[in-house]
């Protein structure tokens, strides 16, 4: 809010001078005075801008979490671009598309995709040591349903390494359902678009 209020003070000094060269008519046949005029004109200029700026946040605001807000409600965003080209990728998308037709049989899938060049990986400390990684990637599917609406469902895989070994899947994230946004018609036309 300060810097547009900056922001506007400079765009009223660059007009000031142009505005005090030339005066209009009322329809009254009375002359403005600079003052008027940038009076009037700044008052039109907030008002345009505060509409337009609660008009374009009500359609679109980010979450504390990338998440995406689209007319009241708040969304993952859509993924559509396989990043990830490790060989386990085919397998890690297959488990994700083996569980999400479970859940949603009839549902069909447009993309299933893992969004990172590599997993993401954390120190684990034990007594101010460091013994190990966790790695973690998402997967992201995003499937039609019917004609009503889309769904967007996020998973995640997570392994650990000892310092000096391999990386070993943890069963019960291997893949986990993280969450799902079922997505009607009308939100996914504008989420799409971001």
């Amino acid at each position: 809010m300060k810097r547009t209020s900056i922001l506007w003070f400079f765009v009223l000094l660059t007009l000031l001078p142009m505005q005090a060269q030339n005066t209009s008519k009322k329809k009254s046949g009375k002359s403005k005075t600079v003052g008027t005029v940038l009076t009037d004109f700044w008052n039109k200029t907030k008002k345009e801008v505060s509409n337009a700026g609660t008009s374009i946040s009500d359609q679109f605001t980010l979450g504390h979490s990338g998440e995406i807000k689209v007319h009241g409600t708040y969304y993952m965003p859509l993924y559509s671009v396989n990043l990830y080209k490790g060989t386990d990728g085919e397998a890690l998308r297959d488990s994700c598309l083996t569980i999400f037709n479970k859940h949603y049989p009839m549902a069909f899938v447009e993309t299933c995709v893992l969004p990172q060049q590599q997993w993401l990986s954390e120190p684990v400390e034990k007594k101010g040591q460091i013994v190990g990684y966790l790695q973690t990637m998402y997967c992201y599917l995003v499937a039609r349903d019917g004609a009503d609406g889309y769904i967007n469902t996020k998973f995640m895989f997570q392994r650990y390494k000892d310092v000096g070994g391999t990386a070993q899947p943890m069963i019960e994230k291997w893949p986990e359902l993280v969450r799902t946004d079922v997505i009607p018609m009308r939100d996914y036309e504008k989420l799409k678009t971001r």
